[in-house]
């Protein structure tokens, strides 16, 4: 019966909307939720009571990364997940900025462009120009260096613009300014 619930929702739009709907204002008490939450962290087994045992973890793991090891399957999953997330704060702020001041950089941190899984933010097509926009504060360290040497190897350049630029109240200036410099103007 699980499998059957699980292939219907995936597959026909018909079931998913009756069934969301029919889920639609529904709260789960505070022990329902404990449980969901140990059971997707894979501590708990879904098809018996207690913990889920470590080998069990061990193979949907490695079954998992055996997938990733596909191009096909994993750029369909970082599409997917993409194209489910909206515009952070500070791409929005770029994209509001473009528009404002007619600059050639389109959005396409939806998915729209992939190099090796990884998806830029913006992207000027005809010259080869990326940028990223980026919170320091989650993001490592050499972050800009691999993601330039990676932009790089596939033919283009990157402007990187992080929270110091965009939190300052003339962001629009100094976001300009380091735009209009990397394209040369």
């Amino acid at each position: 019966m699980r499998k059957t619930a699980t292939r219907l929702w995936s597959s026909d739009p018909a079931y998913r909307d009756v069934h969301s709907r029919a889920q639609m204002g529904r709260r789960h008490s505070e022990e329902t939720k404990k449980k969901m939450r140990e059971m997707r962290a894979g501590r708990l087994c879904p098809w018996k009571e207690g913990p889920c045992p470590i080998e069990v973890r061990n193979k949907i793991g490695e079954t998992l990364k055996g997938k990733y090891k596909d191009p096909a399957f994993k750029e369909r999953v970082i599409k997917a997940h993409l194209e489910r997330m909206l515009p952070t704060a500070y791409e929005k702020k770029i994209i509001s900025l473009c528009e404002k001041n007619r600059l050639p950089f389109e959005f396409v941190g939806d998915g729209k462009l992939m190099i090796e899984g990884k998806c830029p933010d913006f992207s000027f097509m005809k010259k080869g120009y990326l940028i990223e926009v980026y919170h320091g504060h989650w993001k490592a360290q050499n972050y800009e260096t691999e993601r330039a040497k990676l932009f790089k190897r596939h033919g283009y350049r990157v402007l990187f613009l992080d929270d110091n630029d965009l939190d300052k109240k003339n962001w629009e200036e100094i976001c300009l300014k380091k735009i209009k410099e990397f394209l040369g103007e």
